[in-house]
């Protein structure tokens, strides 16, 4: 984190009131990430429906858990290293992920759906040991987490070299999870539309606050 960096981080943590939107910004997110995994538990007991998915039906099933695994974390990790160093990107960040782990909560929640035929599972070690339950699921489909997370970081970011990066690998994981058969076609297409919902909330809500500090 460069000195700009840090002056943004030292003016924003001088108010006492943005000490507070942190504080409350932080515990309301780790909240929402709590009740996903207990949601995720609870649905992947739950029955759904089988859709017939033309694109899918065209396509032989092939395991590409790891490069899957790679991208999708590797996104991640490369987008909240950059925006981590601002407190305004941080915070609109973190309740853009709140606000999309609800509506994909309420989504699934909505329309339960039963994996796509010929699924190969999706072997997620980071998940499986956090919001999974040591489990794998199966059913966490309507929409795709993995492509709506890393779309999601791509709107986040501001640079164009950096949304190219981001963009370009959520296109390559929404192909990667549908040859995998992990899931339908119309769940990776919802997952963009979602996150710049999440990101539109979240910029409504504290852009007024944060934009002097992005």
């Amino acid at each position: 984190m460069n000195q700009h960096h840090q002056d943004s981080w030292k003016i924003y943590m001088q108010s006492c009131r943005n000490r507070m939107e942190l504080i409350v910004i932080v515990v309301v997110t780790l909240c929402v990430l709590y009740a996903m995994a207990s949601f995720l538990a609870w649905n992947e007991n739950r029955p759904g429906d089988v859709l017939n998915d033309s694109l899918l039906n065209m396509i032989t099933p092939r395991d590409f858990s790891i490069f899957t695994g790679l991208l999708t974390y590797g996104t991640i990790t490369f987008g909240l290293i950059i925006l981590a160093q601002k407190p305004g990107t941080f915070t609109v960040s973190l309740v853009a992920v709140s606000i999309i782990c609800s509506i994909r909560m309420f989504a699934m929640y909505m329309v339960p759906l039963d994996p796509p035929e010929g699924i190969i599972p999706l072997r997620d070690l980071m998940l499986e040991n956090s919001f999974y339950s040591n489990k794998v699921m199966v059913r966490d489909l309507f929409f795709s987490g993995h492509t709506s997370n890393t779309f999601l970081v791509g709107m986040l970011l501001q640079k164009k070299i950096h949304k190219q990066i981001a963009f370009t690998s959520c296109f390559l994981i929404a192909c990667l999870v549908l040859v995998q058969h992990v899931h339908y076609t119309i769940d990776v297409l919802v997952a963009p539309f979602a996150a710049y919902l999440s990101y539109f909330i979240a910029r409504t809500i504290l852009g007024y606050r944060t934009r002097a500090l992005v």
